[in-house]
């Protein structure tokens, strides 16, 4: 990925399958750092009018945070123009310029609390296991290739990674293209996205919404329509 046309179609590819904007800048920075600041401003506009075309509309004294508003919030002031925007802002509300420190990065990493960062954790080394109620193994690694595997039923004209024809994927509900699996290397995490599916995805009995992502775990059950398997991340050194 090597312009900022290049990012800004990445960037809008993964707001429309459900991330939300700080968490697609996130998956881009390792690419977004290596603009020199006039692209990196060309691309920040970029990205403030996508938003502002796919968000409710809003009067321009509406979209300036008022004075009182940003007193009770915390706040950050834009790089370029040094305006308070909230924290949490990726574009700045004034000026357009990304806020995000993309030098940096906050890796995308599990929302649940009290939970071990390990269960997540997915390196270079692990390999995915998917294993059925029937005791059928799916050994995959998901960290090769396009980082993205697809579960769904098999045909000429739409192949999938993970088949669950031989666990009666159709009479069970199962779509065609029914999920994907992605591999987020900044983070080094798994996570679930469903393609909007006739009966759904499941996450520990939790239905995903249409073109929700959401991380997955060691030890997770997984459902697709009523397909069970049960998650596993194993290491080879």
């Amino acid at each position: 990925m090597s312009n900022v046309q290049q990012i800004f179609d990445e960037y809008t590819h993964l707001r429309i399958n459900g991330l939300e904007s700080s968490e697609a800048i996130n998956v881009l920075h390792v690419h977004i750092k290596q603009l020199d600041d006039t692209l990196r401003d060309e691309l920040g506009m970029s990205i403030r009018a996508w938003e502002g075309q796919h968000q409710p509309h809003k009067s321009a004294s509406d979209s300036r945070p008022k004075d009182s508003a940003r007193d009770a919030q915390k706040t950050i002031n834009c790089p370029a123009c040094n305006k308070p925007n909230a924290v949490g802002d990726v574009i700045c509300y004034s000026c357009g310029s990304l806020l995000k420190d993309v030098e940096k990065g906050t890796d995308l990493l599990p929302q649940k609390t009290g939970e071990l960062l390990n269960d997540a954790l997915f390196t270079i080394n692990n390999v995915l296991i998917l294993i059925s109620d029937e005791n059928t193994h799916f050994t995959l690694r998901p960290q090769l290739g396009t980082s993205r595997l697809t579960i769904g039923r098999h045909s000429d004209d739409a192949p999938v990674d993970v088949n669950l024809e031989q666990l009666g994927a159709q009479q069970n509900g199962v779509s065609r293209l029914h999920a994907t699996i992605i591999y987020d290397d900044i983070a080094q995490t798994l996570s679930l996205l469903d393609l909007n599916s006739t009966n759904g995805s499941f996450i520990n009995e939790q239905r995903l919404h249409p073109n929700e992502r959401r991380v997955i775990r060691h030890g997770d059950n997984l459902r697709f329509g009523r397909v069970s398997l049960r998650v596993l991340y194993k290491t080879e050194i």
